[in-house]
């Protein structure tokens, strides 16, 4: 199938729709993709690894919620250990983390919060982490 487009100075295209393999004729390629959505791949994609990373702590909000809690705090620095970032992304930072948590939980307020845990009568920890409540 073919069709004409009149581009930018009145220059015209014709463009073949062509059918993928294994694809029914209902399915041709026939998607156009603008140059904002082509500059927006790279961020994207690292949203995507984001959500990736995050995936066990996402689980672990949702069985802390199954368990009446209303908090959830997530060590990120041992997140990045478990899966490190993907050559040519960039340095993934706390922010990123956090867009992509506002987004999955919407209406929790997610932050990053630094806070000393009793561990007994004589010792403290610092703990760190995006801090996701929905109470």
């Amino acid at each position: 199938m073919w069709f004409q487009l009149i581009g930018p100075k009145g220059v015209m295209y014709k463009i073949e729709i062509i059918k993928a393999k294994g694809t029914s004729r209902n399915q041709m390629i026939n998607q156009f993709y603008t140059r904002e959505y082509l500059q927006g791949i790279p961020e994207k994609r690292k949203q995507e690894h984001v959500r990736l990373t995050l995936q066990a702590s996402i689980q672990g909000i949702m069985n802390a919620a199954a368990n009446g809690k209303t908090t959830y705090c997530i060590d990120i620095h041992t997140v990045q250990r478990e899966m490190p970032g993907i050559v040519g992304m960039g340095k993934i930072t706390m922010d990123d983390y956090i867009t992509v948590l506002k987004i999955i939980f919407p209406d929790s307020q997610i932050e990053y919060r630094e806070h000393w845990v009793e561990l007994s009568a004589t010792s403290k920890i610092l703990q760190k982490g995006i801090v996701v409540d929905w109470s």
